[in-house]
């Protein structure tokens, strides 16, 4: 009966463990969209600029100005594509995790089901020695 227990509280803990880290990898995951997001948009930004550089003749201040804000973009861009790198890795980890858990679960669960069959024989046979033999 103890053991049958403590299985069934170790497999409540799994249980919440896996709730856990599966709001994590889904928070993670919601991240990892916005970042690709903010991502494509830097990207386009930077075509931009490009392409309103090579347009015709420019002046030093405008050449100016779009050098910093390209260089600002460019230096936004390497810092999203880390954290998406980062982001990716973190996941990949969680997810990990998250499969060992569930192994951990399916064993603690299949150990409490195994100790209650035991139980259950240990009762019947404490109440087959309760009843009395039958004499003939």
């Amino acid at each position: 009966m103890k053991k049958e227990k403590t299985y069934n509280r170790l497999s409540l803990l799994r249980k919440l463990k896996l709730i856990k880290q599966t709001q994590e990898i889904n928070t993670l995951d919601t991240e990892l969209k916005k970042i690709s997001n903010i991502s494509n948009e830097l990207e386009e930004i930077s075509k931009e600029i490009s392409s309103d550089l090579s347009n015709g003749s420019i002046s030093a201040w405008k050449l100016k100005s779009s050098s910093n804000f390209s260089s600002r973009v460019t230096e936004q861009l390497n810092i999203i594509n880390n954290r998406e790198k980062f982001i990716s890795q973190e996941i990949f980890r969680a997810k990990k995790q998250l499969g060992k858990t569930h192994v951990q679960k399916i064993r603690i669960d299949k150990k409490a089901k195994d100790e209650k069959k035991i139980n259950i024989s240990i009762l019947e046979e404490k109440r087959e020695n309760l009843v009395p033999p039958i004499r003939k």
